[in-house]
């Protein structure tokens, strides 16, 4: 009978020791893959929206880039809003997100590539990289959405679901989907953000 005992006993210790080993080499396995398959977020920059009321088009471009090109007067840009953080050079794991323009009146465009390839859009060209963004939502990024215009002819972008939605539902305009996965404007936060135009914030 002491023998059966010990024999159960030792029985659950080594299924238990078994189970702990697993667990711990898994968790680890986890934590290996998230770190070989996220950018540095440390790298990132933040993107801004702005819109042109003279020429219709709404623009997504590193606010840097925006203060300097309103700094030398150029267009009649409006800013909307600090939209997300994304990476200005090529990074691992992301993928370029393209700019395209139509010949005038001038529209704006932004595809993903995730074959390294410019997009290929019907009456629109190849114009620049914008940024470099997930192609899938990993590492705590969010959707960037698109809606656009019946026409076709305008485009706005938002991180914001409820925005997209009342776009969609309330003003006439359609879904276009998802563009790509971009981090939100506060380091690890995965709920969505914005800064609008109108609100008295410090920037």
């Amino acid at each position: 009978m002491m023998k059966f005992v010990v024999s159960i006993l030792l029985s659950f210790f080594i299924k238990v020791a078994s189970g702990h080993t697993v667990a711990t080499f898994a968790n680890s396995t986890i934590e290996e893959r998230a770190a070989a398959t996220c950018a540095d977020p440390t790298l990132t920059d933040i993107y801004v929206e702005s819109y042109s009321p003279s020429s219709k088009f709404h623009l997504l471009q590193l606010r840097t880039e925006f203060v300097d090109s309103l700094t030398d007067g150029n267009g009649d840009f409006g800013f909307q809003g600090n939209i997300f953080r994304a990476w200005s050079t090529p990074q691992p794991f992301t993928f370029p997100l393209y700019r395209l323009v139509t010949p005038p009146p001038l529209d704006y465009l932004f595809v993903l590539s995730t074959d390294g390839n410019p997009p290929v859009v019907p009456g629109f060209q190849t114009d620049l990289i914008t940024a470099y963004i997930y192609s899938t939502q990993v590492c705590n990024s969010i959707p960037l959405y698109s809606v656009a215009r019946a026409s076709a002819t305008y485009h706005y972008y938002t991180t914001v679901i409820s925005e997209r939605d009342d776009m969609i539902n309330n003003r006439g305009w359609t879904d276009s989907g998802i563009v790509g996965y971009v981090l939100p404007l506060i380091p690890g936060d995965s709920s969505v953000f914005l800064i609008n135009c109108c609100s008295n914030y410090a920037y």
